[in-house]
């Protein structure tokens, strides 16, 4: 891979997209830069045959929220809700990618870097790292990474992170399952990639819906939710990987 000039530098794998912020000059803070290279990223795995995408970073941080000097620069006119709706925009193909995504946390996340994580399926971060949610310091709020973190941890956690601001260490961010595991830093990298693997050997369509059921199911009421699975579980049973899949298991449980 080679380190160019590019804020977010992409490398496919086979079908692993990998996507590395590449800013630790300013700590990988969300840029408009980033921003936007993440979303034209994001576009291009989302077309391709990748069936996974990673998200990590390169340098002393994951990364460190929102760029605070284009912050104050752009806080009033058009340019302020312009970086408010790529922002938004941002979290939101993340939530909603059709395909798994992972977070590969090697160093801080805070405020809306804690958000970028927060937004991808698996989160796997080493031991000494934090996430934080240090908004209320400077008189401002967590205002979108909330929306997605409360839907990560219980309320009154993730509502309590946010309104002392304090550094959530790994470890206590696994106990209320807002990361998936935490591993020693030398083996970070091992691991995510071994996850990837393991994930861009799946049936990416029972994958894709795996992921749009736990993402609608929960706002739906249960018959609505259960009508709405048995039309997904229909419409996946009669694909020739279904069905291949399943002549497989009978044929080796068959008792003759």
């Amino acid at each position: 891979m080679e380190w160019d000039g590019a804020p977010v530098v992409a490398d496919k794998q086979g079908f692993v997209t990998v996507l590395t912020l590449n800013r630790d000059a300013y700590r990988n803070a969300l840029s408009q830069e980033i921003v936007d290279a993440l979303l034209r990223q994001l576009a291009i795995a989302r077309e391709n045959d990748s069936r996974v995408v990673v998200l990590r970073a390169r340098g002393r941080a994951f990364c460190a929220g929102a760029k605070l000097d284009e912050l104050v620069a752009t806080a009033d006119g058009p340019d302020a809700r312009r970086r408010q709706m790529s922002a938004r925009r941002l979290f939101s193909d993340l939530v909603t990618f059709p395909k798994p995504t992972i977070a590969v946390v090697q160093g801080p996340a805070v405020a809306g870097g804690a958000g970028l994580a927060t937004a991808c399926d698996f989160v796997i971060a080493a031991a000494d790292v934090y996430f934080a949610y240090p908004e209320v310091n400077i008189a401002a709020a967590p205002s979108m990474v909330m929306q997605i973190l409360l839907r990560r941890v219980p309320w009154r956690v993730g509502t309590a992170w946010c309104m002392l601001g304090r550094k959530v260490p790994a470890g206590e961010a696994k106990d209320y399952g807002l990361i998936n595991d935490v591993v020693p830093s030398d083996q970070l990298e091992e691991v995510g990639r071994n996850l990837a693997e393991l994930l861009a050997n799946k049936n990416p369509d029972a994958l894709a819906i795996i992921k749009e059921m736990a993402l609608v199911g929960p706002e739906m009421t249960l018959r609505n939710s259960l009508d709405y699975a048995a039309t997904m579980t229909a419409l996946i049973s009669v694909s020739e990987a279904n069905r291949e899949s399943a002549k497989h298991v009978l044929s080796h449980n068959d008792p003759k």
